[in-house]
């Protein structure tokens, strides 16, 4: 069963929203399904451009070992390629790399936590 999950999406509320029904539904005993209802622990937010408001990032994800792949299955896509006007590949490319310096890996993804998962309630530092 997994214990983290990420959402992007291309509009504010829509990660928030989808990923709130995604929990819902997993621990929903009564869904019939082929694995069994479960809790998610830790829900995470990508960074997605097009959604940038009140995004900050607080976990830097490395995805060195997996760059190269991840690159070549987005160049299938037209928008990556820059056929809709936007330059995706360039962006997110560099956008790897500057997560990667900040995180201290080679090529990193930024991720946001839930708001309930960056509160803390502590006694002494």
């Amino acid at each position: 069963m997994p214990s983290t999950i990420m959402a992007v999406a291309a509009h504010p509320g829509d990660a928030l929203f989808t990923m709130g029904a995604a929990v819902f539904f997993a621990g929903l005993a009564s869904l019939a399904r082929e694995q069994p209802s479960h809790a998610v622990g830790k829900p995470f937010f990508a960074e997605n451009w097009e959604d940038m408001t009140n995004f900050q990032a607080d976990t830097y994800f490395d995805i060195s070992p997996v760059y190269d792949r991840w690159v070549e299955a987005c160049s299938e896509f037209p928008m990556w390629r820059g056929e809709t006007g936007f330059r995706y590949s360039d962006y997110y490319r560099s956008l790897a790399v500057m997560r990667g310096c900040l995180g201290g890996f080679q090529y990193a993804a930024a991720l946001m936590s839930s708001s309930e998962q960056r509160e803390r309630r502590v006694r002494s530092l």
